[in-house]
């Protein structure tokens, strides 16, 4: 994703929204029993999000992937309010350099 989306391809704006914001809600929603019931058992539970500094800061032709990833940061911190047995976190890597985009 990335550079390559642009405000045009809604295509493309729908799959970053799929991967970046509800594959991450579907995945909480598909274990939230069982982090709950380890949090009842005394365990440590965590969620992680892989956010990205794009949520903050947009750049050229990545309108949509920015987008997506400002869903993301939103849904990290409804989490972090809503899920009070969980330890829950977002993770911003900046750039990184792969053969993807």
């Amino acid at each position: 994703f990335g550079a390559t989306s642009s405000l045009d391809d809604i295509a493309v704006a729908q799959q970053e929204m799929q991967i970046n914001y509800f594959a991450p809600l579907a995945i909480i929603k598909a274990f939230y029993d069982t982090l709950k019931q380890h949090s009842e058992e005394g365990k440590n539970v965590a969620v992680v999000n892989v956010n990205s500094i794009a949520s903050y800061v947009n750049f050229p032709l990545g309108a949509t992937y920015s987008a997506s990833k400002a869903a993301t940061h939103s849904l990290t911190q409804a989490q972090r309010r809503d899920l009070k047995f969980a330890s829950v976190v977002g993770v911003y890597p900046g750039p990184i350099d792969t053969d993807m985009a």
